[in-house]
């Protein structure tokens, strides 16, 4: 036996004795093969069987991974405007407060500009690396999964305009 299967059967048989394997989804289940019978396509049958197991193919983890950062996105601009908020009233109820409440909202202002600035920019890198592994995929197989998970890119300067017009720099 090869070196490194015996030391990965080794490694499996220490996981299930100390039963760091039990709690799995489909754990004792027997696989639905039947389906794949008719279509004796390796592929997928990988693919159904990491699904079953809660893995996913890079093309759905990317897509995963933009809705992330775009929860994350729409987040950071919700926190901005309760932090922005909260310090407008505090320019306006303390006059004698207001240089100091001006020169914190600025800050506060370029400090949130700069992570969703970056945020937007991630997200576009990550619908490139998206596309590219779509278009990957059919070129080096024939179509045997069909990704369907074309996104158009952030407008970056259409998102940070508006964010200009919203959160104001006095």
């Amino acid at each position: 036996m090869n070196p490194f299967h015996w030391i990965a059967e080794e490694r499996i048989k220490e996981a299930i004795s100390s039963g760091e394997l039990d709690n799995l989804p489909g754990m004792g289940e027997p696989l639905k093969l039947e389906e794949f019978t008719a279509r004796n396509n390796d592929t997928y049958l990988t693919y159904t069987i990491l699904k079953n197991a809660g893995f996913l193919p890079m093309p759905l983890l990317i897509r995963k991974e933009i809705e992330d950062k775009t929860w994350e996105a729409e987040a950071l601009l919700q926190r901005c405007r309760e932090r922005l908020g909260n310090l407008q009233r505090i320019i306006t109820t303390d006059p004698n407060n207001e240089v100091g409440g001006v020169n914190a909202h600025n800050a506060a202002v370029r400090e949130y500009r700069l992570t969703y600035l970056e945020l937007l920019t991630a997200i576009n890198q990550k619908i490139d690396e998206l596309q590219w592994h779509c278009i990957r995929e059919s070129i080096l197989n024939e179509p045997r999964v069909t990704y369907t998970l074309e996104l158009p890119p952030v407008n970056v300067a259409r998102k940070m305009q508006a964010f200009d017009g919203e959160f104001n720099v006095y």
